[in-house]
């Protein structure tokens, strides 16, 4: 009788759960279903900021099955509707581009960049900061890079210890802020170009400005094609001419003949070079981390690899040779235990480095972010499945 007792709690219990999961999924009256549907919407973007617009379009169905809408009012018409009331509090969504692949992107940005808005932020002062240098620091790299090192940017830190630098950039990676090349630099994301287009315009043209930079080397270079800030992609194979284009851009732009997209806009003076044709596609000079990546990170690799090569059969050598001249001077035993203690010392500050480099490469490459509270709510839920293979991509 026990065990028959035990079956049937069990068999109530998994009823119980059916119908609770029949609930959820089936439409609920709402007073108002227009504006649930608004509000469901806005918290799993701002849960995010960021996302794919496939990711966008696949949260908003799943929204109007909730709230029992159908598919009358388009995706596109849906967010134009939502542009006026977010202007209000300085909101707005817009869709970006990713500069490599061309992949859309749907942010919600906030248009001011006041104290109030910087104190409604998760970071300190301090950690703002070296936020702001890391900017900086990639915004004004050489080579048109548009990048740096991990090292450097554990260094832009002020703070007092340097595992407090590491754990910023872990928070700006997880959120979306930068990205990490396998080559261990950092650069802007998707998402910061989105939302920080602004500062970045106002602070670096100025700058610009007053150092009477030259238009190729300015910080802040539109796309020819689609006009959009571009810190990856190619620049005219001509040192005089400051054209750039998004590698996404560039074929449509260049076309079959894969000339410069200045001599399009007319006149004698426009620039008429041809670009690089690699692979049945044209290509300049690269813009972004392909700048340095191509040279300096294989050199990089043969140098680890000639640091990391065994120094003891060149003490060994000396070893043995000292055991052999044991009737040399006291002048030259001097001056080989001084060669033996220097080639200690250079030892030891190579394991020095080897530690140092092995702490700051403690920085992983940025996995799907987990929201820290559980939300009950099934459009969450849905984002969340949704976009665990979405988020990882989103900030490589």
């Amino acid at each position: 009788m026990a065990a028959s007792k035990n079956r049937r709690q069990v068999q109530e219990s998994s009823d119980e759960d059916e119908g609770a999961g029949a609930r959820l999924e089936a439409p609920v009256e709402l007073r108002d279903p227009r504006k649930t549907l608004r509000h469901l919407f806005l918290q799993s973007l701002i849960s995010r900021r960021c996302v794919k617009l496939t990711l966008a379009k696949k949260i908003y169905s799943k929204c109007l099955d909730l709230c029992g809408l159908d598919d009358s009012i388009s995706f596109e018409r849906f967010i134009a509707e939502l542009e006026e009331p977010l202007s209000v509090i300085h909101l707005d969504i817009k869709t970006t581009r990713d500069q490599e692949t061309g992949e859309a992107y749907v942010s919600l940005i906030n248009t001011v960049s006041d104290s109030v808005a910087k104190l409604a932020t998760d970071y300190t002062a301090v950690e703002i900061a070296h936020f702001r240098a890391i900017i900086e620091s990639i915004m004004t790299a050489p080579q048109m890079a548009y990048s740096i090192s991990m090292k450097d940017a554990v260094r832009c830190y002020k703070g007092e210890k340097r595992a407090d630098g590491q754990r910023v950039i872990k928070s700006l990676l997880a959120k979306g802020w930068l990205s990490l090349h396998p080559s261990q630099h950092l650069t802007l994301s998707t998402r910061a170009l989105a939302e920080l287009n602004s500062y970045l315009r106002e602070t670096f043209n100025a700058e610009d400005d007053d150092e009477d930079t030259d238009a190729r080397h300015r910080a802040v270079v539109d796309c020819d094609s689609c006009l959009a800030m571009v810190t990856s992609g190619y620049a005219c194979p001509n040192e005089d001419c400051a054209i750039r284009l998004h590698t996404f851009c560039a074929p449509h732009k260049l076309g079959a003949a894969g000339k410069c997209p200045d001599h399009l806009n007319g006149g004698d003076e426009r620039c008429q070079q041809q670009w690089i044709s690699v692979s049945g596609k044209f290509v300049g000079t690269p813009v972004g981390i392909d700048a340095i990546v191509g040279a300096d990170f294989e050199n990089t690799q043969d140098d680890d690899l000639e640091e990391t090569s065994p120094a003891r059969p060149t003490a060994s050598k000396k070893k043995r040779a000292s055991g052999g001249s044991k009737g040399a001077s006291k002048g030259k035993k001097s001056r080989r235990s001084k060669d033996d203690d220097d080639e200690e010392e250079d030892e030891l500050e190579d394991d020095d480095d080897e530690e140092d480099e092995a702490e700051e490469s403690d920085v992983p490459t940025p996995k799907a972010r987990t929201s820290s509270r559980r939300r009950s709510s099934t459009v969450n839920a849905f984002v969340d499945d949704e976009a665990d293979g979405e988020d990882e991509e989103m900030y490589e």
